[in-house]
């Protein structure tokens, strides 16, 4: 069971992984075709990460929450004219 449960643990964790990158691309899809509801899905979803990595760059609670609000807008205003939805995420 050791070697082969630990190779299904991974390959779970892969399938995890690309089904949660599948739905990020089909939300960011949406998203640029105007569907607020998949915009707001895709922020309550990456909002924490995003804040953790600018809080980790600025150093600064509060100037990164700052920077993510201001990030967000620019993706809202701006999520229309994304080219490549698979680099809608950090």
């Amino acid at each position: 069971m050791g070697a082969d449960h630990g190779k299904q643990l991974e390959i779970d964790e892969r399938s995890t992984v690309n089904q949660q990158a599948l739905r990020d691309r089909d939300l960011a899809e949406r998203a640029k075709l105007g569907d607020t509801e998949a915009f707001g899905e895709l922020i309550h979803m990456h909002r924490g990460r995003a804040r953790q990595w600018a809080e980790h760059m600025t150093g600064d609670p509060h100037l990164a929450d700052d920077v993510v609000q201001d990030a967000l807008i620019r993706a809202f205003l701006h999520v229309g004219t994304l080219a490549d939805t698979s680099r809608f995420l950090p």
